[in-house]
């Protein structure tokens, strides 16, 4: 369903983990057997809507039906999108391994939505801005690495603009703990047209 109407949207959906081969389905509605999943892995890329991945854990007794409602965000210009999952090699702007399945959803994101220009935009962890200049050339060295991976497997350099921010929009001002640094350090996409 679209996440700010509740209208039903027909969508593309790969789901991982249901009583059958993994699979594409297309439609608004679907009803399988998942009695032996402990967990599933649903992922859409429908065509005018942002990428939506989520893992749910289905209940644990098998006469428990469970619904899941997916709410699938429309493109706009000014709005964003968390990338999950583009990790960098320690204070580099080299991918670690665990970003090519993210980087992959990207590239088809914007594959099937062919007129839609986006700016990466890359932020770090740098508490008190200690170091604001390398804060920024790393921000944006990261999220100019995006747009090269992009740009080298297929996707029009027009589309695409890189932006660092550094430490200036940091979720977690003073984190706590390491979920916290790795929440201030992403990618995200803003839809630009």
């Amino acid at each position: 369903m679209i996440k700010k109407t509740g209208e039903p949207v027909e969508a593309n959906l790969i789901i991982s983990g249901v009583n059958q081969d993994n699979a594409l389905f297309m439609g608004t509605d679907f009803i399988f057997s998942s009695t032996s999943a402990k967990t599933l892995h649903v992922e859409s890329n429908t065509q005018g809507y942002f990428i939506y991945v989520r893992d749910i854990t289905m209940e644990k007794d098998p006469d428990t039906d469970t619904e899941i409602v997916i709410e699938l965000e429309k493109l706009a210009p000014g709005k964003k999108l968390l990338l999950e999952d583009i990790k960098f090699s320690q204070d580099e702007a080299d991918f670690l391994p665990i970003s090519m399945p993210a980087l992959k959803r990207l590239l088809d994101f914007l594959a099937l939505n062919e007129t839609v220009r986006i700016e990466i935009q890359g932020h770090v962890n740098d508490p008190g801005n200690k170091n604001p200049k390398h804060s920024m050339s790393l921000s944006e060295e990261r999220a100019k690495a995006v747009k090269k991976w992009l740009k080298d497997n297929g996707i029009d350099d027009s589309r695409l603009v890189a932006v660092g921010y550094g430490a200036t929009q940091m979720l977690y001002e003073k984190p706590k703990n390491t979920e916290e640094e790795e929440a201030n350090r992403r990618v995200t996409i803003m839809i630009i047209e």
